[in-house]
């Protein structure tokens, strides 16, 4: 009995020290729990006075970036103020300066006017003596005019007896002179209804002209775009002392003699060069493919020359020909001339047989200008004077009012290109 109750005593107090340790232990844990939370209380109450303190100094900070562009704005508004000032300063000044000049053109105008009046007074002083002593010298010569009206009048009485004798014979005479002046009123009718006839035959015979140069020119214009459009039969024949010469030409311009032909515009800026060369291909000036402004001979040489012939025009056409290079001389708006003759009244209208009188001038002028050369070897290039306008639209087979001399040239580019490569004796 004795025993059971001890293992029951043991049991007992057992239990309570485990529930003590139990106790203890959760007490500790409450314990650390608790200094755990008062540990993450106090970080937290860092933390909050530490973002206190970082509101604080971004709120101090804004507000000296606030002070500071204050301060700013206040500077630029008194430079701004500083720069209006002297701007209305120097307006100020500027508008008392203008103020000053016109003060002084007024009394420079005043003065001015003073003079013109004073000496439009004495003008008009003189004026009034001259007037006086032209009067008093009317008044003389109407005396004596009044003598001699008299002396005339007693004349005039003797002769009006005569005159009126004459006049009946006058009326006579007037009879038949006015049937004559109706006799020339008839001739004068029946000659200018002769001419008008005249002019409708020469314009119709004009307008059937200008057919037939129309077809002439067809012709050589299929002629040279067949030629031209093929592939030539044979490269350009040249002297053997030449061949290095014409190797380093084809080599330097990149020209293919043997497979195309090249014809070469050649002369002073604004002769026309460009818009002849792009009449012959058949395009306008502004086409995208318009010739550009480059130099490429062989075939033919064409100088587009100026109204007169140039030094340089003249040096290349005589350097050409030590080459043997087939030349001529181009005047490609002719057109142009034409039509200033026009607007200075010096043509009545542009027809061909303007263009022929115009053409024929000159070709008298440029034979004059190849004498003055002292140049003979020159009488052998022929000039040739076209519009490089009607060459288009005779290219493209459209209408013109009048031609010059664009199938010639066409003709005789062909056939400087034939000779050339031996097509042709």
């Amino acid at each position: 009995m004795g025993e059971t109750v001890s293992k029951e005593q043991l049991a007992h107090e057992a239990a309570q020290r485990a529930q003590q340790e139990k106790f203890d232990t959760a007490l500790a844990e409450a314990k650390k729990q608790r200094e755990l939370e008062e540990a993450m209380y106090k970080r937290r109450q860092a933390e909050a006075e530490a973002k206190k303190e970082a509101e604080e100094f971004k709120q101090q900070q804004r507000e000296a970036d606030l002070k500071e562009q204050a301060e700013e704005r206040q500077q630029e508004i008194e430079r701004r103020h500083e720069h209006r000032m002297q701007e209305l300063q120097a307006h100020e000044k500027e508008r008392r300066e203008e103020e000053r000049r016109r003060r002084e053109e007024i009394e420079k105008r005043f003065e001015r006017e003073q003079e013109k009046q004073k000496r439009e007074a004495e003008i008009l002083k003189r004026e009034r003596e001259d007037a006086a002593e032209t009067q008093r010298e009317i008044l003389r010569e109407m005396h004596s005019r009044d003598q001699e009206h008299s002396q005339n009048m007693m004349k005039l009485q003797a002769e009006m007896h005569k005159t009126s004798l004459q006049a009946q014979k006058e009326k006579e005479e007037h009879k038949e002179e006015l049937e004559s002046s109706h006799m020339r009123h008839d001739q004068m009718m029946n000659l200018m209804t002769q001419q008008l006839q005249i002019q409708k035959e020469q314009n119709d015979k004009l307008m059937q002209n200008l057919g037939d140069l129309m077809q002439q020119f067809t012709q050589s214009r299929n002629d040279f775009l067949s030629y031209v459009k093929e592939k030539p039969e044979s490269d350009i024949i040249i002297p053997e002392d030449m061949q290095e010469t014409m190797r380093k030409a084809k080599e330097d311009l990149k020209l293919d003699t043997a497979n195309c032909y090249n014809f070469a515009f050649v002369g002073h800026t604004k002769t026309g060069k460009s818009s002849l060369i792009n009449a012959i291909r058949g395009i306008e000036d502004t086409h995208p493919d318009a010739a550009d402004k480059c130099l490429c001979a062989f075939d033919c040489l064409i100088i587009v020359t100026q109204d007169t012939l140039g030094k340089e025009e003249i040096d290349f056409a005589i350097k050409s020909l030590k080459y043997n290079q087939p030349i001529a001389f181009v005047r490609s708006r002719c057109d142009i001339v034409l039509h200033n003759a026009k607007l200075r009244k010096e043509i009545k209208k542009i027809d061909q047989q303007a263009i022929h009188s115009y053409i024929s001038q000159m070709t008298n002028f440029y034979i004059k200008e190849i004498q003055r050369t002292k140049k003979p070897e020159l009488t052998r290039v022929p000039c040739f004077f076209v519009s490089a306008y009607t060459l288009r639209d005779l290219i493209n087979g459209d209408e013109v009012e009048a031609v010059y001399h664009e199938k010639a040239l066409l003709d005789y580019i062909k056939a400087k290109s034939q000779f050339s490569r031996n097509n042709v004796s």
